[in-house]
């Protein structure tokens, strides 16, 4: 298999077939692990084995535990593969990611006027079991799901090949272009709450100083001043989630946040509880345990989440356990900050940090930073992907160098 067709293998094909979010091609690169690996893996082994040892760890199912040690290994291995390829093959496998995300935009426009939908469906679901040719503008006008299981998903999908194809891009009316299909796609046919803290993220990043000062201006204008938004005209806007969002800042900013809080289902929430686990036992709950950790959370601090739209559509206003978004958040709960912070050292150990001067390297590093606290989900491989075609390995050589600069 030629690692260049890493570019065209969506996550939703084998994350809605499979019990957890797992990648298994990536194993049929295992045969190129070296050192780094093999300390990342030994140690994260080690943490386990210790955290079970420490919680006195009785029951244990090996399937699920091989699964779960799976969603953990396989995405720093795709990392350092990609990391210590030539600049030919990364640019190859960019360029699959810039086409992967126009393929994005012509799926995004074929779902959002819903024509085929109704007769292919079914094909489109033995490919992405949990997805939909449909749009899902029957639920709170919700968007597009690409090639995802659901809009918010596919908006952080589609942002992180964007970040690849401007990766790729020299000429500025292809840059404008591209610009334009993104954020098209983002408001028009995704439109997800979460898509749109994702594009503030990264438009913010890219702003110079001053413009970032003038968009924080903007952003308090219209949190501070809600007369500058007059009611008749938000009631008139088609949109009807675009239409609740202003509206909740003409009530003022607490409105706002209980928008964005409820328009982000279970992640702020998990996220939230996960951090409270974390302070609670820093040294792990052990590998699969993460909604015991989270039970144990809302069971001795009252967890309340019987407003929230979420929870009262789920499971009628019940605290339901799902598993929380970031890689290394999830790292944490499982073996532990020590062995955690441990395990992630030897996977960057070597790297070199290329682009740190180059806008959209920047923007790399930002949104993967926030995608291992937060903002991705823990098998997903997008931003390890992405990271590795960035990055390099610092060799003896390089090392030396530095040392010599100094």
């Amino acid at each position: 298999m030629n690692i260049r067709s890493l570019a065209f293998l969506p996550p939703g094909l084998t994350f809605g077939a499979l019990p957890t979010e797992i990648i298994p091609w990536a194993l049929l690169f295992i045969r190129k692990i070296n050192r780094d690996f093999i300390l990342f893996l030994l140690t994260l082994l080690v943490g386990i084995l210790v955290v079970s040892i420490t919680n006195n760890a009785k029951e244990f199912n090996i399937i699920q535990a091989m699964l779960a040690l799976l969603t953990f290994v396989l995405p720093p291995l795709i990392f350092i593969i990609l990391r210590g390829l030539s600049l030919g093959r990364k640019a190859n496998i960019l360029y699959g990611l810039k086409g992967l995300f126009y393929a994005s935009v012509l799926i995004g426009l074929v779902q959002s006027i819903n024509i085929f939908g109704p007769y292919f469906d079914w094909f489109w679901q033995s490919l992405f079991p949990r997805g939909s040719l449909s749009s899902f503008s029957h639920i709170q006008d919700r968007g597009a799901s690409i090639f995802a299981n659901e809009p918010s998903r596919a908006a952080y999908e589609v942002t992180w090949l964007f970040i690849a194809a401007m990766l790729t891009i020299t000429q500025r009316k292809q840059k404008i272009f591209v610009h334009v299909l993104y954020i098209w796609l983002m408001l028009f046919c995704i439109k997800a709450l979460m898509g749109i803290l994702y594009m503030a993220i990264v438009y913010f990043v890219l702003a110079r100083p001053l413009v970032r000062f003038i968009g924080v201006i903007v952003i308090v204008a219209l949190l501070v001043f809600p007369a500058l938004l007059p009611p008749n005209v938000i009631d008139n806007i088609p949109n009807e989630r675009v239409k609740v969002i202003l509206q909740q800042i003409n009530h003022g900013p607490a409105s706002l946040a209980q928008v964005i809080y409820e328009g982000s289902g279970h992640r702020f929430i998990t996220i939230a509880v996960n951090l409270r686990a974390i302070g609670e036992n820093p040294f792990g709950y052990g590998l699969g345990n993460w909604d015991a950790a989270q039970w144990a959370v809302v069971d001795s601090q009252n967890v309340d989440v019987s407003a929230h739209d979420y929870y009262v559509d789920v499971n009628s206003g019940e605290y339901t356990a799902v598993r929380s978004e970031g890689y290394a958040l999830n790292l944490a709960v499982t073996i532990g900050v020590f062995f955690t912070a441990l395990s992630l050292y030897f996977v960057f150990y070597r790297t070199r940090w290329t682009h740190v001067n180059n806008s959209w390297g920047k923007v790399t590093y930002v949104f993967f930073a926030l995608s291992m606290l937060g903002l991705g989900a823990v098998g997903h491989y997008y931003h390890w992907l992405v990271l590795g075609l960035v990055c390099a390995v610092k060799h003896k050589k390089m090392k030396q160098r530095d040392r010599n600069e100094r």
